[in-house]
């Protein structure tokens, strides 16, 4: 894994690399070293990477087009945008709007997430259902700290609040 900058903010972006059984490298939120925007994943998903990688798109969302990854050998869910797990000293402004987001210390969606991102939240249910469905070790996010610990519980409680029925 590798972490870059975002815009020198206290958002940092993690670089995902998987191995598959062929040998091959499956890389989730490419960037480059040094470049600030991160290369576009545009091709369709493999059908010889399935077995290995999960890719399931979570439906439900306005704007954004995310994905989340399940690497199927090492029970690591992998997500870009759809949950936050900063853990992060911050003063003053920075830290109002954290606390108010919802992303200060704690793992889970944030409010503009809640706000603005979700749309149909019974199709967004259905895709955490699915996802929930599955076995995970693991999280890895975009922004913040991986959580290595009970992260199949973490996970259900941060988005529990959000499903319906």
């Amino acid at each position: 894994m590798s972490e870059g900058e975002w815009q020198k903010t206290i958002f940092k972006r993690r670089m995902t690399v998987m191995r598959l059984k062929s040998g091959g490298l499956l890389v989730h939120n490419p960037f480059r070293i040094g470049v600030r925007e991160p290369q576009a994943f545009e091709a369709a998903w493999p059908a010889e990477w399935s077995e290995e990688v999960l890719c399931l798109p979570v439906q439900g969302l306005r704007i954004a087009g995310e994905a989340v990854f399940l690497h199927r050998a090492s029970r690591t869910l992998i997500l870009t945008d759809l949950a936050f797990n900063l853990r992060v000293e911050s003063r003053g402004l920075e830290a109002a709007f954290l606390r108010w987001n919802l992303i200060d210390n704690r793992f889970g969606p944030s409010r503009i997430f809640r706000w603005i991102f979700l749309r149909d939240r019974n199709a967004f249910s259905q895709s955490i259902r699915q996802l929930l469905g599955e076995s995970f070790d693991r999280v890895v996010v975009n922004h913040g700290q991986i959580l290595e610990e009970d992260a199949h519980s973490v996970f259900e409680r941060a988005f529990g609040p959000l499903l319906i029925g």
